[in-house]
């Protein structure tokens, strides 16, 4: 798997190459976001931006099992 930040992913979709790279990786890789990067990508949305929907619609999020989610809420 690889972990896009925020910015290399707003990089790729920006410049319209999400597929390039999925094809670069295929069979070999997995591109990735956090719940983290997804969520920061929802700030340009509210601004109006489109290029994170691109994002969204090629580009997994991780998920986490419940035990890490409850870590990453701070309630265990």
């Amino acid at each position: 798997m690889i972990y896009l930040d925020t910015d290399f992913a707003s990089v790729l979709a920006k410049a319209e190459i999400i597929w390039l790279s999925k094809k670069l990786f295929s069979g070999k890789h997995e591109l990735i976001i956090t719940p983290k990067v997804y969520e920061e990508l929802r700030v340009p949305k509210e601004y109006g931006y489109t290029y994170p929907d691109e994002i969204s619609k090629n580009i997994d999020v991780l998920t986490v099992e419940s035990h890490e989610q409850k870590l990453y809420s701070g309630i265990a």
